[in-house]
């Protein structure tokens, strides 16, 4: 489905026209996420709907399974804009089957460490390779009716301690190296959101950096769409309001009513600020045509064969042959068996939505599947575990401790002995997570080591 045309001038009125109707509360709701962190607010006095975001980038994170993509890196291998257009197609067709409105991607910042935890999800090191390869991802998403968010704006570099370092990066190679992408995606694909990244730039928090915002993005390339913050990435209400920030995710930390009303009556700022933001978010919803459409397009199947065919398109062309020593082409005649090694040789390696070093192994189910003990050991706890969700630990012994988390429920109690192929709970989805899976830990020595040696078979 291709979106029919609408001028960004009829966008602007029917957003401004909404907006002169809203109270000041219902202002301040629209512009921080809603219910679960992955939505914006419904006004239903007028006709405003709650829009549903997912993380990618590799598919559409949700509470049901999804086509499997290639990561960033692997499509940029691919040299092939137009497979990155049939991509963003293919998201979009799954985004639209489960009623997301906004996906958040395509991750683009420019590789500048081996050691950044998200380079899995961008583009390279090459600025114009990374920006044939997001336009053409933006624009087979877009136009298919399902938002587009570019990320993370800017220099994003690493993600250890990732709300503290300071990217310091004078301004030539901003506009040289870091920006190009950005800049391109605005212009030439005309991205509907902008994400901003957690790491100051230059002393300054992105979410809160006014020239990064208002004076290069908005001024400068023009777009009148939805810069929203990264997750708990803001720091004060006076730094949103100013920065020209719309939407503060997963909620209203500082952009809520009470200190919005605060800033208000003493003179600070000024509620057209608020209404700026609540007409770049409305404008941009009514342009893709998600105020006047059903959320879930039911005439596209969950498991959706189109979907599938171009991720395997995808995966054909992304391997790069660094060397061939003379073991290609394979001689099918000749060969016995084949030996895959390494962590990812029987398992789907998968990721998303935050890059930071995950200490366990994520593993879907449906909702309400036994979760067992898969070794004896003493229960340590059993409780509601912050972002973990229903978690229970286990002590095994010999320095090894096993965590379950995001459990629907648990059946035991701490003290409790268990035994190996006990049931201890249930899988669920509680805590911070889209989707019903048990978050699976393993701590030797109080370090993280890798699970899939500890797992019940």
């Amino acid at each position: 489905m291709a979106l029919a045309p609408v001028s960004a001038q009829t966008c602007r009125e029917r957003a401004e026209s909404l907006v002169s109707k809203m109270t000041l509360e219902e202002k301040a709701s629209l512009v921080s996420g809603q219910v679960d962190g992955f939505h914006t607010a419904a006004i239903p006095r007028l006709g405003i709907p709650s829009i549903r975001m997912a993380d990618g980038p590799q598919g559409v994170r949700n509470k049901t399974r999804s086509t499997f993509y290639p990561c960033g890196i692997s499509l940029a291998s691919t040299w092939n804009p137009d497979l990155a257009r049939e991509m963003g197609r293919g998201l979009a067709l799954d985004a639209r089957a489960r009623g997301i409105g906004i996906m958040l991607g395509p991750g683009v910042n420019i590789y500048r460490s081996a050691l950044c935890g998200r380079n899995f999800e961008y583009y390279g090191e090459d600025p114009v390779l990374a920006s044939a390869i997001a336009c053409g991802y933006i624009e087979g998403m877009q136009q298919n009716g399902v938002i587009a968010t570019i990320k993370h704006f800017a220099a994003n570099n690493q993600e250890y301690r990732r709300h503290a370092t300071n990217s310091v990066v004078d301004e030539r190679t901003l506009r040289e190296l870091y920006f190009p992408v950005f800049k391109d995606a605005v212009q030439k694909a005309g991205v509907g959101a902008v994400m901003t990244s957690y790491n100051p730039l230059n002393g300054i928090h992105s979410a809160e950096n006014r020239w990064l915002i208002t004076d290069v993005l908005r001024k400068e390339w023009g777009f009148d769409g939805i810069v929203m913050s990264d997750w708990t990435s803001t720091y004060t209400t006076l730094g949103c309001m100013e920065s020209g920030l719309d939407l503060e995710m997963p909620k209203g930390y500082w952009l809520n009513y009470k200190m919005i009303r605060e800033l208000l009556d003493r003179g600070i700022v000024h509620e057209r600020q608020l209404d700026e933001k609540c007409v770049h978010i409305l404008s941009t919803l009514i342009r893709f045509g998600l105020l006047d459409r059903p959320a879930v397009d039911s005439a596209l199947p969950l498991d959706n064969e189109e979907c599938r065919r171009i991720a395997y398109a995808t995966a054909l062309e992304g391997p790069v042959l660094l060397k061939n020593a003379g073991a290609l082409p394979l001689d099918r005649a000749a060969l016995k068996r084949v030996a895959v090694i390494g962590p990812n040789a029987d398992r789907i390696p998968f990721g998303g939505g935050s890059g930071q070093f995950h200490k366990g192994l994520d593993i879907s189910n449906r909702m309400g599947t036994p979760i067992l003990a898969p070794a004896q050991g003493a229960v340590t706890m059993a409780a509601r575990d912050g972002a973990y969700g229903n978690s229970v630990e286990i002590n095994h012994g010999g320095g090894i401790v096993t965590k379950y988390g995001h459990m629907q429920r648990w059946v035991v109690q701490p003290g409790q002995w268990v035994k190996r192929g006990e049931i201890i709970g249930y899988i669920g989805m509680t805590g911070r997570t889209t989707g019903p899976h048990l978050h699976y830990e393993v701590r030797l020595n109080g370090v993280p080591v890798n699970p899939m040696r500890y797992i019940l078979e």
